[in-house]
């Protein structure tokens, strides 16, 4: 089996039905049915959104159901302006924190700021090119000293996501595609 790595879910706390008990069911099923076949692949949690309020409403009551085993990565997404990156790190440590005898890693498999002026979410400060690029350093070393295994920019190259036009993932890719 050349699939190492099974992400469970994208971000369930964000969806309109906030089950963690029925994820924390899922979780457990995915696990043993993944490691049934494949004892050195890896289980994610499905990418904690929400930040703090993901963690404590959701994460922390479905990973105590299952006494922090059926995954082997807390799997988190953070984006922010360039001036509030140490929000990535700061959330990696509330990680650690929620769980403190339980063994995983943490991955930040989202990440990312824009460049440009966005039209949603409202409110966000225009960014420039420049800004973008020293903030990369930033959104990679202080996460990582904080103990995160593997960090992935989002949208690292293309832009575009869908959604609201002119939003966050329409101007987080590195190469600026002319519009």
């Amino acid at each position: 089996n050349t699939i190492k790595y099974w992400n469970v879910e994208n971000e369930p706390v964000l969806k309109a039905k906030k089950d963690w008990d029925g994820y924390a069911n899922l979780l457990k099923i995915t696990y043993e049915g993944v490691k049934s076949v494949c004892a050195d692949c890896r289980v994610l949690i499905g990418g904690m959104g929400g930040e703090i309020r993901g963690l404590k409403e959701f994460f922390e009551p479905a990973v105590k159901k299952l006494g922090g085993q059926y995954f082997n990565i807390f799997d988190y997404h953070c984006y922010s302006n360039k001036n509030d990156w140490e929000k990535c790190g700061r959330l990696a440590e509330e990680i650690k924190k929620s769980f403190p005898n339980y063994d995983f890693e943490i991955w930040l498999t989202e990440t990312g700021t824009w460049s440009g002026s966005l039209a949603y979410p409202l409110g966000q400060p225009s960014q420039t090119e420049k800004d973008q690029a020293e903030s990369i350093i930033k959104f990679y070393i202080y996460p990582l000293s904080k103990g995160v295994k593997k960090i992935f920019w989002a949208w690292g190259i293309l832009e575009g996501f869908g959604g609201p036009e002119n939003n966050i993932f329409d101007n987080t890719g590195l190469i600026y595609d002319g519009d």
